[in-house]
C-alpha cells in the first residue's frame, strides 16, 4: 500500500497570469507504508530541534521569508544549519517523486479552450502513479491538503471523471484496480508528507524560471520517477505544453 502526497505552487488562473510566476507546479512525494513512518519521526526530529515542538508546519513560503516560527530563520548560520539539514532530510528519506509543470502562457496560446492547469496536472500525476503502482502491483491513496470547499468539490469532481472514463493512456479498469481513493486533510492535521509535498513544489516551479536557484531541485532529482537509463523528463517529471 502506497500513499501520495501532493500540494502545489502557483494557481490555475489563465487570466491574469503572473509574469513572474507564469506556472502551476503539482508535486506527488510516494511513501510505501513503512517508509513513511519513519519520514514522520525524521521530520519531527527536525522541528524539534530548531523550534522546540513537533507542532510547528513546515510552510515553504513562511520558511522562505521567515515568518512565525521561522523567524530564527533569519540568523544566517542557524538559516544555513536549517537547510543542510532539510537537504539530508531529502537524500535519506524513501520515497518516489512525480511532479508536472503547466505552463499557462503557452497553454493559454496554445489551446481555444484550455483545461484547468491543475485538473490537467491532476490526470498527468494520476496516469504516471496509476504505471507506478502497476509496476509494483499495488494499490494507493492520493492525500492533498484541503483548501475552500469549492476547489476541493471541482478537484474531486476532475479525479472521478478520469477515475470513471479513464484517459487517453489509462483506461478505467487500471485506474479503479490501483487508485483507492482520494483524501482531502486540513493543514492543522500536521501531516508530514503534505508538509514535505508543500517544500518540494516551489523549487520544481521555479526550475523552469530563470534567474533562479536551481540546487534544491537537483537535489530531488535523484528522487524523480525515471526510465532505465536515468531520464525524468515525460517519467517522473511532466511539463506542458
Amino acid at each position: 500500500m502506497y500513499k501520495m502526497f501532493l500540494d502545489e505552487s502557483g494557481d490555475h488562473n489563465l487570466e491574469a497570469i503572473d509574469q513572474n510566476y507564469p506556472v502551476l507546479s503539482l508535486s506527488g512525494l510516494i511513501f510505501e507504508e513503512e517508509h513513511y513512518k519513519e519520514c514522520i519521526d525524521k521530520v519531527n526530529e527536525i522541528k524539534l530541534k530548531y523550534f522546540n515542538s513537533i507542532d510547528v508546519i513546515l510552510h515553504s513560503y513562511d520558511i522562505r521569508k521567515q515568518k512565525g516560527s521561522f523567524v530564527v530563520l533569519r540568523d544566517k548560520q542557524v538559516r544555513q544549519r536549517f537547510y543542510e539539514d532539510l537537504d539530508n532530510l531529502f537524500n535519506e528519506l524513501s520515497f518516489d517523486l512525480i511532479a508536472t509543470v503547466i505552463k499557462k502562457a503557452e497553454l493559454k496560446e496554445r489551446y481555444s479552450k484550455p483545461v484547468n492547469p491543475y485538473h490537467l496536472s491532476l490526470k498527468f500525476i494520476m496516469e504516471r502513479y496509476t504505471m507506478y503502482l502497476n509496476r509494483k502491483d499495488s494499490s494507493g491513496i492520493m492525500i492533498f491538503e484541503s483548501r475552500d470547499k469549492l476547489n476541493n468539490e471541482l478537484l474531486d469532481q476532475a479525479f472521478l471523471d478520469f477515475f470513471i472514463h479513464g484517459t487517453g493512456f489509462i483506461d478505467t479498469i487500471e485506474f479503479q484496480n490501483r487508485i483507492e481513493n482520494l483524501v482531502f486533510t486540513n493543514k492543522i492535521n500536521n501531516e508530514a508528507g503534505l508538509q514535505l509535498a508543500d517544500l518540494v513544489a516551489y523549487p520544481v516551479a521555479t526550475y523552469l524560471l530563470p534567474n533562479r536557484d536551481k540546487k534544491a531541485f537537483e537535489i530531488l532529482r535523484p528522487k524523480f520517477i525515471s526510465s532505465n537509463s536515468g531520464e525524468i523528463d515525460g517519467f517522473g517529471f511532466k511539463v506542458f505544453p
